[in-house]
């Protein structure tokens, strides 16, 4: 793994990896907290690395270090569930396979973000996004990472790869600080003028995104689309842009083309509800949000925003109904709670609406202060 002042996040990591590595390499490009000493406490081998601003290069750096079979790339902020070591142990054995590619679960609280899930996990996260890449592979000369960041490793092997169900888990999304966030950004300006691909344009789009650069990420998602017209992440980002900025005919339009190039497509379909409840038509909203449910009905984001519409127009046996549903997924979400305690709250069901709100509380709802005065006046307090 390629580190630097991971103290925070590094012992978790290798504690979940520790039983089923030979060896552990660790690649320190200049950490100046306690990241090495605790390293060391594994039984690493450490070593100093001299950043290049190449993400690609230092992973090449720490791979021609092993001297194992079968490399597992993974990252500080990262762990592997103990209940798929067993796995990992298992398919070493298959020497048919080069390269097994790993899911990895980002954990996050952007619920606008593309693939949200909502979290069933006991952790301080709303939900995951998840992604996939290659992260178990044949130690071999001719296997090499690819690309100044965002790399892969895929492109360079030559034997049979195959896709396992076993769990990446991410937790450092939310930690990247603006500072980091703008060195990245310089890393995918650099790639996207050096690979000139719609793909690295729409990772540089959506670095541009998160750092709150709007009319930049719109410029390079329409490069994006240059090159690759039937891109359906990019017509989704141009909608969720354009919804930030409050302009919802135009995200009405992306969003729409994104679900006729993807029918199953429910981020596009939320997106889509969203435009139409800002403008207050709501059934129309309804109806996407219904559909968004159809095809993700886990996530928890959807069941609160359609319960708040079903309660927003009356239609209170609908909105409790739903947002009940919804809570039996997801058991640590305020808004929903919240939104749960108004719809009874006007259903004339005090008791159960107090209760409602007291769990939106618990679960430190950004506006706990006006809720507690609500369930005061709820009490006659």
């Amino acid at each position: 793994m390629i580190v630097k002042n991971e103290e925070n996040n590094i012992k978790n990591c290798l504690n979940s990896i520790k039983d089923f590595s030979d060896e552990i390499i660790i690649v320190d490009t200049g950490s100046r907290d306690k990241t090495k000493d605790i390293a060391r406490k594994f039984n690493s081998k450490i070593f100093d690395y001299q950043w290049e601003n190449d993400f690609g290069k230092a992973r090449n750096f720490s791979i021609s270090k092993s001297t194992k079979d079968w490399i597992v790339i993974i990252d500080a902020d990262e762990i592997i569930d103990k209940n798929d070591v067993p796995k990992i142990k298992e398919i070493v054995n298959d020497w048919s396979v080069e390269g097994y590619s790993f899911f990895t679960k980002n954990y996050t609280n952007d619920t606008k973000i593309a693939g949200f899930q909502s979290n069933s996990d006991d952790n301080q996260f709303l939900g995951w996004f998840p992604s996939i890449k290659v992260r178990l592979f044949q130690n071999k000369q001719h296997v090499k990472f690819q690309g100044i960041i965002h790399e892969l490793v895929e492109e360079s092997i030559q034997g049979l790869k195959k896709t396992t169900d076993i769990f990446v888990h991410h937790f450092g999304e939310e930690d990247k600080d603006i500072e980091k966030k703008k060195h990245y950004l310089e890393l995918g300006k650099r790639k996207a003028k050096e690979s000139d691909t719609s793909k690295a344009f729409l990772e540089l789009a959506i670095q541009y995104k998160t750092i709150g650069k709007l009319d930049e990420s719109l410029e390079t998602l329409n490069k994006v689309i240059e090159k690759d017209s039937n891109n359906v992440i990019a017509y989704y980002e141009k909608g969720t842009i354009y919804n930030q900025k409050k302009e919802f005919e135009k995200a009405i339009e992306s969003f729409i083309k994104s679900i006729n190039l993807n029918t199953k497509n429910p981020d596009a379909n939320f997106g889509l509800g969203m435009c139409y409840f800002h403008k207050q038509e709501f059934d129309k909203a309804i109806e996407s949000f219904e559909e968004a449910l159809l095809l993700d009905p886990n996530n928890i984001i959807i069941y609160n925003n359609l319960g708040a519409i079903y309660e927003r127009t009356d239609r209170l046996d609908k909105a409790i109904e739903i947002l009940n549903q919804g809570l039996q997924i997801t058991k640590n979400h305020p808004s929903t709670f919240l939104n749960l305690g108004i719809a009874l709250e006007k259903r004339g069901r005090i008791r159960e609406a107090i209760d409602a709100y007291e769990q939106a509380i618990d679960l430190t709802h950004p506006k706990k202060e006006l809720i507690k005065r609500k369930i005061n006046e709820l009490s006659g307090n």
